[in-house]
């Protein structure tokens, strides 16, 4: 059953993760760039806290099998990068620019998400099948202090940002562990869930400002505590409300959102050759431009936007179809009669 509430965060969250990628807003100050990317921040934790509650058996902390899901990001994460690659190329001028790493980050920046979420996937499958509930907890706050530590050490020396890159290959695997969990909170209702996202609103505020007074600005930050924290209580509102949205932006995040996130950086990449100082301005026009053209190829030219969002079940039926057309009829047995006539 979909959670119209969930599904309509997703869109938002989609449209969110946009803005941390038109660059800094230069239209504005300083201060009032980095205060709209780090009030995005929660927008991809959302996503990855969101998949491991509807992945969850219900029982633990791990999700259900994965073959069918992992097939499916790995299926998009090939298409995306094979998309992205040109715009690689020509960055890094030719095929004798690339690195290693793009087998794991990806052809373009913001693939990381789905290289970690197979990794993630995969990691709780280990896991899970050697029954390891208690590590898995232990490894996960590991990963979520590192992440934090690594991110608030980045924004005052950017040398630490391989770290971060490395860390956050990771960060799936608590954020998916804090989403399965969400089946125990059983006592919890709705007003707790409201409390739990002010005191995120309220450590955004205060991380901003201690980041701000040791020089750094929060912006730059890829993983706060407050990016751990309002997308938990964010999660946990829309799962014990009533549904609060309305329906088409419900559909919207359920068929778009990772279609949104995947093919964004295209529309940004053609926005900057036109207007490279209207950051604001970018972000509506590549949420806009790629919301559209996305929808536009789901009624146009279904069987593409279908492999693009990693459904190859088109293409199993066409393989079965040219197969049992190969093979000769089955001749048809007589039927034994009594002799009767």
């Amino acid at each position: 059953m979909r959670q119209t509430n969930v599904d309509a965060l997703k869109a938002l969250a989609a449209v969110g993760v946009i803005s941390l990628h038109v660059g800094l807003y230069p239209e504005f100050s300083p201060t009032v760039g980095s205060l709209i990317r780090s009030s995005f921040r929660w927008c991809v934790p959302f996503f990855f806290m969101a998949s491991g509650y509807f992945l969850a058996d219900g029982r633990t902390i791990f999700p259900r099998s994965i073959h069918d899901r992992t097939a499916k990001i790995a299926t998009i994460f090939i298409i995306a990068n094979i998309a992205f690659l040109p715009f690689l190329l020509l960055r890094k001028t030719g095929i004798d620019g690339l690195e290693l790493k793009i087998f794991v980050e990806g052809t373009n920046y913001h693939l990381w998400y789905l290289s970690a979420f197979i990794i993630s996937l995969f990691v709780l499958h280990l896991l899970k099948s050697g029954d390891f509930t208690a590590a898995t907890i232990v490894l996960s706050i590991a990963i979520l202090v590192a992440y934090i530590a690594a991110n608030y050490v980045m924004v005052l020396k950017p040398t630490a940002a391989q770290l971060v890159d490395v860390i956050r290959e990771l960060i799936g695997i608590p954020l998916m562990v804090a989403g399965a969990m969400f089946h125990r909170l059983e006592g919890w209702k709705a007003k707790h869930f409201a409390i739990l996202l002010l005191l995120g609103i309220a450590i955004l505020a205060l991380e901003i400002a201690l980041i701000a007074s040791a020089g750094g600005r929060a912006g730059d930050a890829q993983f706060l505590l407050s990016s751990f924290l309002l997308p938990a209580g964010m999660l946990g509102l829309a799962l014990h409300s009533a549904p609060v949205f309305p329906g088409f932006l419900g559909q919207l995040g359920d068929k778009e959102s990772l279609g949104l996130y995947i093919y964004h950086p295209v529309f940004i990449l053609v926005f900057k050759k036109l207007s490279p100082d209207q950051g604001l301005l970018c972000w509506v026009f590549t949420a806009s431009i790629t919301l559209g053209l996305l929808m536009a190829g789901r009624r146009m030219m279904p069987s593409l936007r279908n492999l693009a969002d990693g459904d190859l079940s088109p293409f199993h039926k066409r393989t079965v179809m040219q197969r049992d057309t190969q093979e000769p009829p089955t001749q048809a047995v007589p039927a034994l009669t009594d002799g009767t006539g």
